[in-house]
Order: C-alpha cells, then structure tokens, then sequence
C-alpha cells in the first residue's frame, strides 16, 4: 500500500536522498544534475522545503515516489506548479503516480488553488502519457 506524505523542512534527509534517487534514475527528465544536488548543503535543503510543497509516495516506509508544488508567479495562467515528479523504477505502473496526485489535489484544495500547471520536457514522452492518463492536458504554456 502506498501512502502521501507532504515533507516538513525538519525532513530534507528524506527530501535529499529521494531527490538523489531520482536525478540519478533519470537526469534527462531533471533541470537539477546529481552533481548541483549532491553539492547543496542542509540549509539550501530546507530553503527548498520551505518554498515548496514535496510530497512523497512511501510504501513500507520506503520513498517510492515524489513531487513537488509551488506557488505561480501572478502572470501565470495557473494557481501553482508541479513539478521533480518521480517514481522508483520498480515501482512504474503500480498506482504511484495516482497517489501523488491525490496528495497534490489536496494540498491544491488546502491552499485554495484551482488551476495545475505541470512543466514536462518535450522529449519526456513517457512521462507525458502518465500525465495524460492522469487526466493533465497539453497546452501551449510555457513553450
């Protein structure tokens, strides 16, 4: 059973080490490289979970998945972003990503956000048919 936990600036061990994972499973689908984020000390990870929201998928008190939401800059045309969205290899197409959607929903629905924007490389073609099943729409934004 997979369950959403959104991190607290006391966790960013848990934040750095998923983060890690992540970047080096797939450093194409990243801005951030392994080498930026190993380099980055414990304040520069608290600055991160104070300026955004990180919600991880655990399952068995392991992080299988996470993601990331922050507030849009008032000219954008959606109330907050997501984005570092990742899930463990062995744990693709096991309802990971569903999960961490539920979390986003809610922490949207907490802060009173109605519109999600989600930034995906064009090149990430995987990632952008989760997204569609998800139910996210292509648009123009941002291109």
């Amino acid at each position: 059973m997979v369950t959403v936990h959104v991190l607290a600036p006391d966790e960013w061990e848990r934040l750095r080490a998923a983060r890690l994972a992540a970047l080096s499973d797939a450093p194409e689908r990243f801005s951030e490289s392994v080498a930026e984020a190993s380099g980055r000390d414990e304040s520069s990870w608290r600055s991160t979970l104070e300026r955004s929201r990180w919600l991880t998928a655990q399952a068995d008190g392991e992080i299988v998945g996470i993601a990331s939401v922050w507030a849009a800059d008032t000219d954008d045309e959606v109330d907050a972003w997501i984005g570092g969205w990742w899930t463990a290899p062995a744990w693709r197409g096991r309802g990971v990503a569903r999960s961490l959607l539920k979390g986003i929903d809610m922490v949207f629905r907490d802060a009173g956000w109605r519109r999600q924007g989600l930034g995906v490389w064009c090149e990430n073609a995987e990632g952008r048919a989760v997204f569609a099943r998800l139910g996210f729409v292509e648009t123009e934004i941002g291109r």
